[in-house]
């Protein structure tokens, strides 16, 4: 062969004794109602074997786990770039419970606009999206619920609180002057 990638191409007639390209290696689909459908049966035998794990490890977990995650990361994010506003804010009399009560209801407001936000979008959204995905995957299936929503928010909540009390914890135990330094 001239380059390294080279495969050469044979004639096949498909299903509806059309002529197909295939590559060197490749199998002309199984004479079976996936075959016909244009899918190798192999696919789909790896595929659910997919399916199965994601049965045995809670595939929605990690995918919950990662909007937790998130949220935190948003949080946490919005405090640590804004330490030197906090700092300068105490400098001119704010005191730390004022300050904690602000963070706080900081994340809580994260807290209430996610979850509304979840909640507009899976009534609004849902069902469309759930409809087109369910006639494109044949294993796809939409339910209603707004149960995940209802689980997580006390979560958020939780975090919304513990997170801006935490970081203003050991943010609190230097003084304001090394914190405005720190910040530059």
């Amino acid at each position: 062969p001239l380059w390294s990638d080279f495969q050469p191409i044979r004639l096949h007639l498909d299903y509806e004794v059309r002529p197909k390209e295939m590559r060197l290696g490749e199998e002309p689909f199984a004479h079976a109602p996936e075959g016909v459908a244009g899918v190798d049966t192999i696919m789909i035998e790896r595929f659910e074997t997919f399916l199965n794990i994601g049965k045995e490890y809670g595939i929605s977990f990690i995918v919950g786990l990662v909007g937790v995650l998130n949220f935190l990361n948003a949080i946490l994010t919005g405090i640590m770039t804004r330490r030197r506003e906090f700092a300068v804010l105490q400098s001119v009399g704010m005191t730390g419970k004022q300050l904690k009560q602000m963070l706080v209801a900081e994340g809580l407001y994260y807290t209430f606009g996610a979850v509304l936000l979840s909640l507009i979008l899976n009534t609004l959204l849902g069902p469309f999206i759930g409809e087109t995905m369910g006639s494109m995957f044949w294993f796809f299936t939409y339910k209603f619920t707004v149960v995940p929503i209802l689980i997580i928010a006390p979560i958020f909540a939780l975090l919304g609180v513990a997170i801006p009390l935490i970081t203003y914890h050991f943010s609190a135990k230097k003084s304001i002057v090394e914190r405005l330094r720190e910040a530059e």
